[in-house]
């Protein structure tokens, strides 16, 4: 069922000019390739364009065949191409060998998208820099390593000079990406970011992948990650997206983690030999939740360190600005990084599970996730969410916590939004909140749980909460509560019976203690598992202390905050590309 998925990834022209009368289709005509403003850098145009040759016919004798010309006042060359050949040039590096169809067949039905090469437009010249391509085509390696990381195919003697070689592969070697190019030199474009939601939404991907994000918190109804998450949602397509590399506070998703024995992908099928091995790096943002502090962010650990995906063969391939040298392999690190394997592992479960929203699949990997060890992490949960990702056990999670659209304006109306600002988000004028008093978001429907306390006011917290039966029928499920001194987690009811799956089941979670003054976090978790001990649904549970504020507490007054944040996003956490 794999091979059925669409991944869509935003991510950071060629124009070709048919110089003979028309001829037939297979035969080799000559062709003008005009990429724009030179490349800086060392490296000769006639080496750069025999790269991009080579990389579409397959070998050096055929592109020193087919090459004629290479310019020299701008980038560009002239060579023999077929209309097939033609074609090739548009997308990310398409002809990557990561990136092989061989075996997919045609499209599923669903699939409406197209593929822009010459008339692609992104809505702000000053975005480009003389080294893009005015095309979706990848020049600086970040959207063909990230995509790679997600679907790459299998590609046996992989490595960057020889470092971590061995056969690289994605998450979901078998799914289909759609790529989406918001990103530029310079940076992201707000617009572009919404237009590539609407079109990837429109096209009928099945997830979507966002290793982009600001430097500082951003209201969600003038996010456009967050509205175009709202809208994927809507549409039954889950949102990942990466939290950050600037170690400070973070409202997204996916962390990356330092392991003493790190991998290129994800590997489905094997273990690890230390399961608290994972380390949550130091670039790595931290929560809380800046936004929503009773949702806890983030919500999953993934690979991030030291990764080997496919890379540009125009892109520079170190740190150093002017190296020449040209590779199809390349190690970095970023919470860019650790995005696609979550996404990967997304499309994943959704291949098992083709019929489950968005919040169900997100529930199987944040309660199915190996649990990272709480003494080598200071901030805990804040590091690492609910876990390290644990793909084939989000398959068969047993219970999940579902949400719908309906949960989500609720907990945006709670969070302070009128409906005037719910419908910047919803983009719905029959989306409404019935109240603006401002509320916790304790009843939002969530696999976590994060309770702020005003400093030195008393622990008391109640969590509202159902689940979904989607392991065995005629199924038990008991709790077992984890906490820590200081705090009391308690459950109610202490068991859960279904009959049939597809059955739902509530109970309430009351998190209590006494006053408490400048605690950073302290942690528990609650875990239902059955009578057979095949499931084990795990949540953490969070308690820490935010300062008083105008806008914290939840009175009549609260208003929601504002925040100055930048017009440009960019792509993010990457460190030294070598």
């Amino acid at each position: 069922m794999a091979n059925k998925g669409l991944i869509s990834l935003l991510f950071t022209a060629f124009l070709l000019i048919n110089c003979n009368a028309a001829a037939n289709a297979n035969e080799r005509k000559v062709r003008i390739v005009y990429m724009g403003e030179p490349p800086k850098g060392e490296a000769s145009a006639a080496t750069i364009h025999h790269s991009i040759l080579k990389a579409v016919l397959g070998s050096d004798s055929s592109a020193k065949e087919s090459l004629i010309y290479s310019y020299r006042s701008f980038s560009g060359f002239a060579a023999k191409l077929t209309d097939e050949e033609v074609e090739k040039f548009s997308g990310i590096w398409p002809e990557h060998e990561s990136f092989n169809d061989v075996g997919l067949g045609a499209p599923p039905s669903k699939w409406k998208g197209t593929c822009q090469g010459t008339n692609f437009t992104c809505s702000n010249e000053n975005f480009y820099d003389v080294t893009d391509f005015k095309s979706p085509r990848d020049s600086e390696g970040h959207g063909t390593h990230t995509s790679s990381t997600a679907a790459g195919d299998r590609v046996a003697g992989a490595s960057y000079y020889g470092l971590a070689n061995g056969t690289a592969r994605g998450g979901v070697p078998g799914s289909r990406i759609a790529m989406y190019k918001v990103c530029w030199s310079i940076g992201c474009g707000t617009a572009d970011i919404l237009a590539a939601f609407d079109d990837a939404i429109s096209d009928g991907v099945d997830i979507i992948s966002v290793s982009l994000g600001a430097d500082w918190p951003i209201p969600y109804d003038e996010d456009p990650i967050a509205i175009g998450s709202f809208h994927a949602m809507k549409n039954g397509i889950l949102t990942s997206s990466s939290a950050g590399g600037s170690q400070d506070i973070s409202k997204y998703c996916i962390t990356g983690f330092l392991n003493s024995n790190p991998t290129a992908t994800i590997l489905l099928g094997e273990t690890w030999t230390d399961y608290m091995a994972p380390y949550v790096v130091s670039f790595s943002s931290r929560g809380p939740n800046p936004i929503s502090p009773d949702i806890l962010k983030p919500d999953l650990t993934a690979p991030g360190v030291d990764i080997l995906a496919a890379w540009s063969p125009v892109a520079i391939p170190s740190i150093a600005y002017e190296d020449p040298r040209s590779v199809n392999y390349n190690i970095i690190s970023g919470t860019s990084m650790s995005c696609p394997h979550a996404s990967g592992a997304a499309a994943y479960v959704k291949a098992a599970h083709p019929d489950w929203s968005p919040a169900a699949i997100k529930s199987a990997l944040m309660t199915t996730a190996t649990v990272v060890d709480p003494k080598k992490h200071v901030d805990l949960e804040f590091a690492y969410g609910s876990g390290q990702i644990n793909p084939t056990e989000a398959i068969k999670p047993g219970l999940v916590y579902d949400a719908n659209e309906t949960d989500y304006i609720n907990f945006l109306c709670k969070q302070g939004y009128n409906t005037t600002t719910l419908r910047h988000i919803t983009g719905d004028n029959s989306s409404v909140c019935t109240s603006t008093m401002p509320g916790p978001a304790w009843d939002l429907n969530y696999p976590s749980f994060s309770l702020a306390i005003v400093d030195g006011q008393p622990i008391n917290g109640v969590f509202p909460r159902t689940v979904t039966n989607v392991g065995s029928p005629n199924a038990t499920y008991n709790v077992w509560v984890s906490t820590q001194p200081g705090f009391t987690i308690s459950v109610e009811p202490q068991t859960l019976s279904f009959s049939n799956v597809g059955d739902k089941k509530s109970f309430t979670v009351n998190v209590t203690g006494p006053k408490i003054a400048q605690q950073e976090i302290t942690s528990g978790a609650i875990i239902w598992t059955d009578s057979d001990h095949k499931y084990v649904v795990r949540s953490p549970v969070v308690v820490y202390n935010v300062l008083p504020t105008p806008f914290f507490g939840f009175s009549n007054s609260q208003k929601k905050p504002t925040f100055q944040g930048p017009s440009m996003y960019h792509k993010n956490g990457i460190l030294g590309r070598n």
